[in-house]
């Protein structure tokens, strides 16, 4: 009997997309080589991972673009935002007793 044990992508929209998987043997069930097992997953998936933003970087070269913002729209609703706010404030703190 052999046991799987499988990385899957954890988001909003559930998925049966595996990431990566090991196969233990029942006759390697040790805890040293299910250690070394999961520390092997562990690097497969996080080497998985980089090579998908990178490469999600190269072909998507304009991505930092979409995320530009306007610096005086930004300020302009700050101060919006801050004189919102005054009005909301009280005007005597209370004391704590």
């Amino acid at each position: 009997m052999s046991y799987t044990i499988a990385a899957h992508f954890k988001g909003r929209e559930p998925t049966e997309q595996i990431i990566k998987s090991i196969v233990l043997s029942e006759d390697n069930g040790t805890k040293t080589a299910l250690t070394s097992s999961l520390e092997k997953l562990k690097k497969e998936v996080n080497t998985f991972l980089t090579e998908c933003i990178e490469k999600n970087k190269m072909e998507s070269p304009d991505a930092q673009n979409i995320l530009t913002i306007d610096e005086d729209e930004l300020d302009s609703e700050e101060e919006t935002s801050i004189e919102d706010n005054s009005s909301l404030r009280p005007n005597k703190v209370p004391k704590l007793v």
